[in-house]
């Protein structure tokens, strides 16, 4: 398969990110990670095909595609959780025989689909399980700032937290980490309309200088939240370059995610 390419994700020249990235004027900072012919096999079944991507520094990246073309997968692959070939960089450092804790120690860090927290343990302790780094004492009034129903409910049981209140938790938790890159895996998924604008204002925040690679399938959110797009297709990139370019076409986004766009934004 032919990756149909726009601008390259990541690949525009950006003014204020480049400084102390290594990039000189005008030009494009370098890449924070890099995957070089990423294969996947869950038992028989070959999930990933080689993928070919990169993500630029303090931008959100969304990695898009039908269900069952290897989103989650692929985040799985990054962080040593599935075994995967072929060769995974960060800051041009290869990770790829680092164990998964090693990956989280060099800047890697997750928000999971399902959110897992620990629901027998309150807030407050979920919270202080993953205070590991000296920068986390701090970073828990951002967290409380960005999710004020945390703080508000530090003393409950993170199991009896409605669905929206969960994600906030499983968010605040991997904020705590001084993460290089944030691996965020569908943060929409489940919530009502009114609790997923909610979400996307603190994730706004929360990322607005942070390099975040975001699985959504909630094609508004991932518009909202990301300047970038890759786009899987049969556990191939078929597709990479910069959302609005991804939007403003509308026969490429139907036949690689099966929607539309009505005027005003509306998917069909």
């Amino acid at each position: 398969m032919n990756v149909r390419q726009g601008r390259p994700a990541g690949g525009a020249a950006v003014s204020s990110p480049a400084a102390g990235n290594g990039a000189g004027p005008g030009e494009a900072p370098p890449p924070i990670l890099e995957v070089d012919g990423l294969h996947v096999h869950r038992g028989e079944a070959h999930i990933l095909h080689g993928l070919d991507f990169h993500i630029a520094p303090n931008r959100v990246t969304a990695l898009l595609g039908r269900n069952g073309v290897g989103k989650t997968t692929t985040l799985l692959a990054l962080l040593g959780l599935l075994p995967s070939s072929g060769e995974i960089r960060l800051e041009g450092e290869s990770v790829t025989s680092l164990s998964t804790h090693r990956r989280v120690q060099r800047g890697l860090a997750y928000v999971p689909e399902d959110r897992e927290v620990f629901s027998q343990l309150t807030v407050a302790e979920n919270l202080r399980l993953a205070m590991q780094w000296p920068e986390s004492a701090d970073r828990l009034a951002t967290v409380h700032e960005l999710f004020p129903e945390l703080e508000r409910r530090s003393a409950q049981k993170a199991g009896s937290l409605s669905g929206g209140q969960q994600q906030m938790l499983a968010l605040g938790r991997t904020l705590l980490h001084p993460a290089k890159l944030l691996l965020i895996d569908e943060p929409t998924k489940g919530l009502a309309p009114i609790v997923i604008t909610e979400v996307v204002a603190a994730l706004q925040q929360a990322t607005a200088d942070s390099t975040v690679l975001l699985v959504e399938q909630n094609l508004r959110v991932a518009e909202a939240l990301a300047t970038d797009a890759i786009v899987l297709d049969e556990g191939r990139v078929a597709w990479s370059g910069a959302m609005a370019d991804l939007l403003a076409d509308e026969e490429l986004t139907r036949s690689m995610l099966g929607v539309g766009r009505r005027a005003g934004g509306q998917e069909t």
